[in-house]
């Protein structure tokens, strides 16, 4: 089996374009367990491409990076740091339209979760979605994505990297705590939505140069 470091995989800043845009929706849904077609129902993928595609909000494909294999995207991670994060929610009521209100009655199941994942605190970067195409999934494209993910984070200048996790996604939380990331918080019950839970990871970034053994 290949890992990621033998995959001729390329990265490159998601394009605003309307492919771009649509994998970036898929992707969102497929990090956030199918949540987002929940709300949607099957016109998630338009509604949220037609709102990654306005700059300036935490949805925008401006955060986000894509892998490419043989020229084909397969693998995306969205994040910024927290001091740019934007609300999204006037773009995305604009490309809802008249699905905001079905969405908005769905949402009260999951508010538990959104509560939790609203909260963040300064200085820090958020990893708001990593997303990989389930033909790569245990081939290390995920831990390189979130490797990647880290490098983002210590380039803007942040020294503590955050992210969220469901608690029905077990694989993902084992790639995180592989990759050193710990517990911060965890959600209140969803139990409209059979008792699932969001855990909030966190990871403290080394720069170069530094140890992590503290001075006495």
């Amino acid at each position: 089996m290949k890992s990621a470091q033998h995959l001729p995989l390329g990265f490159r800043p998601a394009a605003a374009t309307f492919e771009d845009a649509r994998f970036f929706a898929q992707s969102l849904n497929t990090a956030s367990g199918g949540l987002l077609r929940f709300l949607f129902g099957s016109a998630y993928e338009e509604i949220l491409a037609q709102t990654s595609l306005v700059p300036g909000h935490d949805l925008s494909l401006e955060h986000a990076l894509i892998a490419e294999l043989n020229g084909k995207p397969v693998a995306l991670l969205s994040g910024m740091p927290t001091a740019v994060m934007a609300d999204f929610s006037p773009v995305l009521r604009w490309a809802a339209g008249r699905q905001i209100w079905r969405a908005g009655i769905l949402a009260l199941a999951a508010l538990p979760l959104f509560e939790a994942m609203s909260k963040h605190n300064p200085g820090n970067w958020y990893l708001q979605a990593l997303s990989v195409s389930e033909h790569l999934r245990g081939k290390g494209a995920g831990s390189s994505l979130l490797a990647m993910a880290e490098e983002r984070a210590k380039n803007c200048g942040a020294h503590r990297i955050t992210l969220d996790v469901s608690s029905g996604n077990a694989a993902a939380l084992r790639l995180y705590q592989r990759m050193e990331y710990e517990q911060e918080s965890i959600s209140s019950r969803a139990w409209l939505m059979g008792g699932l839970r969001v855990h909030r990871l966190g990871k403290t970034l080394r720069f170069h140069g530094e140890t992590g053994i503290p001075e006495l």
